[in-house]
């Protein structure tokens, strides 16, 4: 007995040990020569992912994030722990999302379901605070991480830590030109591709195997605002 537990043992570490090396990471780098939007998320498609539901709140005047993951088939939670009333909204042409939830009360949230496209983003804003603004990605995905381009979250913004207005309008989040890297972990052999979402960007798909490298530029619009390299080892 005690022969059939061990060598039960040692098949099950054998697992474990091919399983680490049949995962491979994905490493990257965004190189904007340009301004870029304010995030990106870069991701492993997956049909069979459990669906992931978006959660954002609001407080002092802003979003607590830039961008976040959900699914179709769930609700956005959107949440209020400001001490002032926001009224948010969306406006997109081409996935024909429109919506105006009202006045979110303090202390209140609302849900909003995910019905635009799979592989696309959605802007929500305010429409009593115009600075307001983030990215809901609907994607199906297990394995994803979100890249932020705004660097100007450190400085001193015109509200206070309770939410109270200072003399100046509030500024808009900003970018900047340059480089920024990312990673992934964990992924399978058999996941070749690899999605990025950008604002207001085409849909970015790459097909990556193990020892590979690319390179692929960064067009909006027809023209080039940098370029996204990806490696896989």
């Amino acid at each position: 007995m005690k022969f059939v537990m061990k060598l039960s043992v040692i098949f099950h570490s054998i697992l474990l040990t091919w399983g680490s090396v049949a995962a491979d990471e994905v490493t990257g780098e965004f190189n904007f020569t340009r301004l870029p939007p304010h995030a990106a998320v870069v991701y492993v498609p997956d049909e069979n992912a459990p669906k992931r539901i978006a959660q954002v709140d609001q407080k002092n005047i802003k979003f607590t994030k830039t961008l976040d993951v959900g699914t179709s088939g769930t609700n956005v939670i959107f949440s209020n722990s400001d001490r002032h009333v926001h009224n948010l909204f969306a406006s997109n042409y081409k996935s024909d999302i429109k919506f105006d939830v009202g006045l979110i009360p303090p202390g209140k949230e609302i849900q909003i379901p995910v019905t635009w496209p799979e592989d696309t983003l959605l802007r929500v804003g305010c429409n009593i605070h115009s600075s307001m603004r983030t990215y809901i990605a609907n994607i199906q995905s297990n394995n994803f991480t979100l890249v932020d381009f705004v660097t100007n979250k450190k400085k001193k913004n015109n509200f206070d830590d309770d939410g109270y207005k200072r003399k100046k309008s509030s500024k808009s989040l900003k970018t900047s030109k340059g480089k920024y890297s990312f990673s992934l972990q964990n992924v399978e052999e058999a996941s070749q591709s690899i999605n990025v979402l950008l604002p207001h960007y085409d849909l970015i798909k790459v097909k990556l195997t193990n020892g590979e490298r690319k390179v692929v530029p960064l067009m909006r619009r027809g023209k080039i605002k940098g370029e996204l390299t990806v490696t896989r080892s």
